[in-house]
This record gives C-alpha cells, sequence and structure tokens, in this order.
C-alpha cells in the first residue's frame, strides 16, 4: 500500500441477482480484499451510512490505506423501481408456488427499504492511532540527548493526520538535527533549510552515531537496511509493524523500534529533549557535502549532448521555472531519483513519485 487512505466505491449486480448471470456480474470482493484494508457489501439501504462510517474510520487508522464499499444495484435505486423490478412484471400470477415466490420477494423488498430513511448518526468515527508510550519515549530521549552525529530520515508517514506538518518543521527545526526527506515529506523544510540535507545519504549514515528513521524503510531505498552501520544506535518509528522490522532478519537492527504515528513521536523527542541542539560542526559538515555533489551535478548538467537532452540540465530548468505551488508527478526511477536530490520543493506534499 502506499499508506493513503482512499474511499473505493463500485456499484455491482443486485443481491437478488449475484451469482445468477446478471449483467457484469462478477466477484469484486474477492478481487478488492488482497488490496484493501477493508471490503464492504451493502445489503439494506440502512446499512449504507454505518458501513461507510466504518470504512473511513479504517482508512485512516493505523497504517492508512484503501477500502472498498460496494453498492449493488438495488440499494441506489427507489422503492418503487426495485418493487417493479423484482416483480417482474406481467401481472399476478396464480398458483401456491407463485405465491409463495411473490410473498418472499415482496418480504425481501420491504426488508431492503426498512428503516431506509430513518435518522442516523453521520459524524466520523473515531480513528484508531498508534501513539509510543511514555518508555518508548523516554529510551529515544536518552539515545539521542548523548549523540554527537545524529540523523533524521524523514518518510511520508511524517505528512500524516493529525499532527499538522508546521508543528513537526518547527519541532525539527529546534533539534536542529540534519535531516534527509523522503517521499511526500519533500519539501516540508522548505527550500533552503539549514538542517535540510539532499546529497550524499549513504555517507552520513555510515559515520552517524545515531538515525530516526522517521517513517522511513529499510527497503530498496536504503539498500535493505545495509546502508545502515552496524555501530549506529537506530531508532525506527512507523505505524507499519511490518515496515517498521523490514529487512531486521538480514543486513540492520533497531535498537528502539517504535510502531506509533510519526508525527506524535517527533514531537514527543523534542519535548523531551527540552535544550538539546544538535553540533554545528557535524550540520556544516554534511551541508559542505552537499554542496560539494551540487557542484558536481551542475557541472553534469552543463556538459553538451550529441544526441537528445541532458536530464540533469533539465532537471536545472524545470527548478528554475518552477513556483511554490508547484505539483510534480514523476515515474521513472532514475530520473525520479535525479529529481529528488536537483528540484527543490518549498512545500510538502506537492512532489508526486511512483517511489513513494
Amino acid at each position: 500500500m502506499a499508506e493513503s487512505p482512499v474511499l473505493l466505491m463500485g456499484g455491482a449486480a443486485a443481491n437478488l441477482l449475484k451469482g445468477r448471470g446478471a449483467l457484469q456480474d462478477i466477484d469484486q470482493m474477492s478481487l478488492f480484499k488482497p488490496l484493501c484494508k477493508y471490503c464492504g457489501t451493502i445489503k439494506r439501504v440502512r446499512d449504507i451510512v454505518p458501513t461507510v462510517r466504518k470504512a473511513l474510520a479504517i482508512a485512516q487508522s493505523g497504517t492508512p490505506g484503501p477500502v472498498f464499499v460496494e453498492l449493488p444495484i438495488d440499494t441506489l435505486y427507489s422503492y418503487q423501481s426495485v418493487q417493479k423490478e423484482v416483480g417482474g412484471g406481467g401481472g399476478p400470477k396464480k398458483g401456491l408456488v407463485n405465491n409463495i415466490l411473490s410473498w418472499y420477494l415482496n418480504n425481501y423488498v420491504s426488508n431492503m427499504f426498512a428503516g431506509a430513511f430513518d435518522s442516523q448518526d453521520v459524524t466520523p468515527l473515531p480513528v484508531d492511532l498508534p501513539l509510543a508510550t511514555e518508555s518508548q519515549v523516554q529510551s529515544a530521549i536518552e539515545i539521542v540527548s548523548r549523540a554527537k552525529k545524529p540523523v533524521l530520515v524523514l518518510g511520508s508517514q511524517a505528512t500524516l493526520p493529525p499532527v499538522p506538518a508546521d508543528q513537526i518543521r518547527s519541532s525539527l527545526e529546534t533539534m536542529g538535527i540534519p535531516c534527509f526527506l523522503g517521499g511526500m515529506s519533500r519539501g516540508m523544510l522548505g527550500r533552503n533549510s539549514d538542517i535540510h540535507i539532499r546529497q550524499k545519504r549513504r555517507d552520513a549514515l555510515r559515520e552517524a552515531d545515531v538515525v530516526v528513521l522517521a517513517g522511513a524503510v529499510p527497503d530498496f531505498r536504503l539498500n535493505y537496511g545495509r546502508h545502515l552501520s552496524r555501530k549506529s544506535k537506530i531508532i525506527a518509528v512507523n505505524r507499519n509493524k511490518e515496515q517498521l522490522y523490514k529487512n531486521t532478519d538480514a543486513f540492520w537492527k533497531p535498537s528502539l523500534a517504535v510502531q506509533a504515528d510519526v508525527g506524535s513521536f517527533l514531537l514527543s523527542l523534542q519535548k523531551g529533549l527540552k535544550d538539546f541542539k544538535c553540533d554545528e560542526e557535524w550540520v556544516k559538515s554534511l551541508k559542505a557535502k552537499d554542496q560539494e555533489k551540487e557542484d558536481s551535478n551542475r557541472k553534469k548538467a552543463a556538459e553538451p549532448v550529441n544526441k537528445y537532452l541532458n536530464p540533469l540540465q533539465v532537471l536545472y530548468h524545470v527548478e528554475s521555472t518552477l513556483d511554490d505551488n508547484s505539483i510534480l508527478v514523476a515515474d521513472g526511477g532514475d530520473f525520479v531519483g535525479s529529481a529528488a536530490y536537483i528540484v527543490r520543493y518549498s512545500i510538502y506534499l506537492h512532489f508526486l513519485a511512483s517511489l513513494k
């Protein structure tokens, strides 16, 4: 999942005709269950509101993700239309079997619409949000407070509600820990932040004595954890337990693993650190390497090409023409990777890439 709460709603064959060869009748539930956090189908009109409320809460709870609600066609039409369709037309039919069938169908329609127009609670259901315990936060505070060369790696989860991005940015700037931003968190620190490091992440992770993975996952982007030094103390924070421990059986081990909301954790960490301020010389050394790589990229961008376009030059042109409200949608591994280094984002959630 891309960790985005999405409500999918789809029509379907009438409940009464499912599996009987109705037009476009397919088993949508089996199709969506492996992909969605929750799948629900509507049997009665009065179930629409509570089912959608439940789906929306599940979509936003824990690790956000897609949910699917199926609405068969007989739950979407008026009572009169459904009754007429179910009756089949042609006038009353005689005989015991037909009388029993008619009775069953009339009760079916009556039950489907029973209570359909009664007043219902439409307020949102509470969202289940995993939070770090006090002992987990305290353990993190003790680790970070003793760090000489800490690094923060933020992933898309840092942008999730309920903590506003501005509050997270303020906490990061207060701590002064150098940050690498990935996924949807790009732009969270503005275009030219003193603590935002964009280049040489692998070298920084190897040199750091403490690494905080704030929603970042040691998958292919961190070479499955190989980029993390075994000498570093690693604090991993993620809403998803599977992502939290990704590849810990092979290439890295967390000193502290916290299944919790990233934004809430970072705020608690900063409050607990109080007067902590990262060593400026450490930040300056990373900034110097950052600038060194930036200069190298600009030289490559200026190199002439015999055919087609110089991709780095294209990206620098994009960078120079973007305004603050621009939204970038990108795909293509190498091109997107280069864009992450060259194009500066002033607002988070404005860079949409297939690689999260």
